[in-house]
């Protein structure tokens, strides 16, 4: 990926959360709690992952 492609997608991205923060009618300090259960599940997949890899050795 290029620079300007990364650049786009990182664009795009703030973009579309900027969206979804506007339509939620979320404040700040409101957001934080899904986004760190979002965080969390996607630790808990690479955690799993990692494990099913392991024992499939």
């Amino acid at each position: 990926m290029t620079d300007k492609e990364l650049k786009n997608l990182k664009d795009m991205l703030w973009h579309s959360a900027d969206v979804l923060r506007a339509s939620a009618h979320l404040a700040a300090n409101k957001y934080g709690q899904p986004i760190l259960g979002l965080i969390f599940l996607r630790y808990a997949d690479i955690l799993y992952k990692q494990h099913k890899t392991i024992t499939e050795e």
